[in-house]
């Protein structure tokens, strides 16, 4: 006999943001991944708080046990930037990167725990811009990420695009850099 079961092939998962850790905690909010994941990454999204998917179905103010988390999910909490790093990291930074111009600072708008590195840089001469404005050169602003995550988030025109790349160390990012900048130049 034929039935839905035997043609449902792809298992289902329901997501939850969990306040509490992994172990233990109480559904905040249910819904998509999607959804879910743009909710929790908000920078006014309050802390200790955790993104979960589980083949049990939840529902608001459950309480969650680590024995619902499937086999094979991998909890990512892994951070790349941390903030007692970060000083280091721009100093390495400034020294590694191969322009003209290079302006490398901290941004802590999401707290200690979101800190990012922004870089500015100028494949120009500061001398050479028109009317002494950084954005009338060849130009770039690059963002290191908490997670190691690098994007490219605004360029001067007729420069190519750098792609969103992920990075483990500082080493690794000054080069992913360094490479670009020889392509463009």
């Amino acid at each position: 006999m034929k039935t839905f079961k035997n043609y449902l092939k792809e298992e289902v998962f329901y997501w939850y943001i969990i306040k509490g850790n992994t172990q233990k905690g109480k559904v905040s909010h249910v819904g998509t991944e999607r959804q879910l994941k743009l909710k929790i990454r908000k920078p006014t999204f309050p802390s200790g708080h955790v993104l979960m998917k589980s083949r049990k179905r939840l529902t608001f103010g459950d309480k969650w046990k680590g024995s619902y988390i499937p086999e094979g999910f991998q909890i990512n909490e892994e951070t790349v930037l941390d903030i007692k790093d970060v000083d280091n990291w721009i100093k390495e930074i400034e020294k590694g990167i191969n322009a003209p111009w290079v302006d490398v600072r901290k941004s802590t708008l999401g707290g200690d725990k979101n800190v990012a590195i922004m870089v500015k840089l100028s494949l120009d001469a500061e001398k050479d811009w028109n009317n002494k404005i950084l954005h009338n050169s060849r130009y770039a602003m690059i963002r290191f990420g908490v997670d190691g995550e690098m994007e490219m988030f605004a360029k001067g025109r007729g420069i190519k695009n750098m792609r969103k790349t992920k990075f483990k160390t500082a080493k690794d990012a000054i080069s992913k850099i360094n490479v670009w900048i020889k392509k463009v130049s």
